[in-house]
C-alpha cells in the first residue's frame, strides 16, 4: 500500500489515471485497474487481522495448528461411536 500511495504521489499516477486520454479498453478502465492493488492490500490486512482475532480465541494448544493451517481435530468426533 505504501508503493502505491508513492508511485501516486511521486510519479503523478493520479494525473495519468483520472486526465489522460480515453483510448481503448485498458485506458479505458485504468481506474479499477489500478485500484485493484489497493483491494488487495485491504484484503491481505483484513486477513491478517482475521487470524490473530481467530487465534486469540483459540485454545494455546490448537493456536500452532491454526498458524500453520492444520485440521484441528475435536476429541469427540476422534473417539469410536459405541
Amino acid at each position: 500500500m505504501l508503493a502505491y500511495d508513492f508511485c501516486l504521489a511521486q510519479f503523478s499516477l493520479v494525473n495519468y489515471i483520472f486526465f489522460a486520454p480515453r483510448t481503448d479498453f485498458m485506458s479505458g478502465n485504468r481506474e479499477g485497474i489500478y485500484t485493484v492493488v489497493g483491494y488487495v492490500a485491504l484484503q491481505l490486512i483484513g486477513t491478517a487481522f482475521g487470524r490473530l482475532v481467530l487465534a486469540a480465541g483459540v485454545e494455546p494448544s490448537h493456536r500452532e495448528k491454526l498458524v500453520n493451517n492444520e485440521l484441528i481435530h475435536d476429541k469427540e468426533s476422534d473417539e469410536a461411536p459405541e
